[in-house]
């Protein structure tokens, strides 16, 4: 078992059983969401920030550093995260993704994001 202190709430998970957590035992937290074309949320996953982007035919998040996160100051570093994936059926509907759909994508990717930190795939 590995076990993983999140910062935010001092909760302890098992990383090597990211995938039976809920989404609300995620060490995900959302400071805002919102917004049609696009649609945004920022936040931070284990203490990294994210940034999550939903617009046209596409979504993306970025965790932990990136193009859109950068910042020196802040010693945010552009070697992030970085998870993208085509949404919807229709040429703009990824920008009116509901917010819980878009909170499920953001869960999605931060389970993605916990695994490759603790060497996976």
């Amino acid at each position: 078992m590995t076990d993983h202190i999140v910062e935010a709430n001092k909760k302890v998970i098992d990383l090597d059983g990211l995938e039976k957590l809920s989404d609300e035992d995620l060490p995900v937290l959302i400071d805002n969401i919102g917004g049609n074309c696009p649609v945004q949320a920022e936040g931070t996953i284990d203490g990294a920030p994210f940034y999550f982007r939903a617009r046209g035919e596409w979504w993306s998040i970025e965790i932990g550093g990136g193009f859109v996160l950068e910042d020196p100051d802040k010693g945010i570093p552009r070697d992030g995260f970085y998870m993208e994936e085509e949404w919807g059926g229709g040429p703009y509907d990824a920008g009116w993704m509901e917010p819980e759909e878009a909170k499920s994508i953001i869960c999605r990717a931060a389970r993605a994001f916990l695994s490759k930190a603790q060497g996976g795939e």
